[in-house]
């Protein structure tokens, strides 16, 4: 009797198998196999709430080869495990850094709260970028941003041969948590025909940004969010910087009524402390 719980991560649409195997300790480094069974994870029970779920008996069999004379014989033994086996959706398995963490709801819908509001970012402009590629035999940039979030992505256009490019996008997101952080990337598309990079190249980022949506001041829009180089900074007015390159952007969180009188009673926001971007 082992009486021990065991934790795994599975990911959707559970194609896998949970493998479990008893084995004899017949020494160090030596265990003979005593039986397995396989379960299917399409097959397995979900938990959704503080309840257990039933447990059930597997059976584990072993195949044996046999050999008598010149014959050879399998024999099949069978045995029963008591397991309780179940996908707990109560958890959330953490993809990004713990410290910039942008979706903390555990994996099943049914046990989401409902949303506190909305984040707006729009993507303005970049300035001074740098020559990522060469074509036609000089330096150019195709650059892109893209912006995560939550689990949604967003990816805008490419603005070809330009090291000033202009997106004038803008996207939203639901908030669920406001302890979390939306990042901003820019990368240099090197998949379009005439460049000399190699196919099947990954695009090369050219930084990236994170905000922490804390920081933001309810139904307040900063714009434009300046980020230099590898070192950012924060600027309500249109401050340039001539080091490196400049990130323009747009930012606002709109929260419902109860939220925004919880942040209300803190002071003044200070800027929002922007991560190493090249991390």
């Amino acid at each position: 009797m082992w009486n021990e719980d065991l934790m795994f991560v599975a990911a959707e649409p559970f194609e896998e198998h949970l493998v479990i195997s008893v084995e004899d300790r017949l020494g160090p480094n030596k265990d003979e196999l005593l039986g397995k069974t396989i379960i299917p994870l399409q097959n397995v029970d979900r938990r959704l709430d503080y309840k257990p779920v039933p447990s059930r008996w597997y059976t584990i069999e072993k195949h044996v080869v046999v050999t008598e004379g010149d014959k050879k014989k399998e024999i099949k033994f069978s045995s029963r495990i008591h397991l309780r086996v179940c996908l707990d959706g109560g958890y959330h398995v953490l993809d990004e850094s713990t410290h910039y963490s942008s979706d903390l709801r555990p994996t099943a819908k049914q046990l989401w709260k409902p949303s506190i509001g909305v984040l707006e970012l729009g993507v303005l402009n970049a300035q001074g970028l740098l020559p990522m590629k060469t074509k036609d035999g000089k330096g150019t940039t195709d650059a892109y941003c893209v912006a995560k979030y939550g689990q949604k992505w967003v990816r805008t256009r490419t603005i070809i041969d330009s090291f000033s490019p202009k997106w004038n996008e803008q996207y939203t997101w639901e908030v669920y948590d406001p302890c979390t952080v939306v990042t901003i990337g820019v990368f240099d598309n090197c998949h379009l025909q005439g460049s000399e990079k190699a196919a099947g190249n990954r695009d090369a980022r050219i930084g990236k940004v994170r905000v922490r949506l804390s920081t933001l001041e309810t139904d307040k829009v900063y714009t434009p969010l300046s980020v230099t180089g590898f070192a950012a900074h924060w600027c309500e007015e249109d401050g340039r910087s001539a080091v490196g390159y400049t990130i323009y952007l747009l930012l606002s969180a709109q929260y419902d009524a109860h939220v925004f009188h919880a942040f209300a009673a803190k002071d003044a926001l200070s800027p929002p402390p922007f991560s190493d971007p090249t991390r």
